[in-house]
């Protein structure tokens, strides 16, 4: 009879907790496609910053050699200690090669310019 009962209570508690909605966490960060142009492969990601802040990067690669070249910050989000980090995250959502430059735009739409000759980043005016 006491095993009965625990297993009743098991299944009891298993029904109460499923019932419960699970708090949503974000999806993973989108998958944007690496480009390649003349050897050298683009790729977008991400990386722990310092104090509490996450970078939006894009990695350089040599194609050939398959090394990385270097590390391009486009954008920093910095969170804020309140709120959870999941909602707080906006991750690259789209890359383009437009010329000698990279277009690439975050999740909430920001836009940034990547200048391939110098590695210049500079945020692009909404109206462009």
């Amino acid at each position: 009879m006491g095993s009965f009962r625990c297993i009743a209570m098991l299944v009891l508690t298993a029904t109460l907790l499923s019932s419960f909605p699970a708090r949503a966490k974000r999806t993973a960060s989108p998958w944007v496609a690496p480009i390649v142009a003349d050897g050298v492969i683009y790729k977008a990601s991400h990386r722990l910053g310092v104090l509490h802040s996450r970078d939006s990067i894009i990695e350089v690669w040599d194609e050939r050699k398959k090394t990385k070249l270097r590390e391009v910050v486009v954008y920093t989000v910095r969170y804020r200690e309140e709120l959870e980090t999941d909602v707080q995250d906006d991750f690259i959502a789209r890359m383009q090669k437009d010329g000698h430059r990279l277009v690439l735009t975050s999740e909430r739409g920001a836009r940034y310019v990547v200048d391939l000759s110098t590695f210049v980043v500079k945020p692009m005016p909404v109206d462009s």
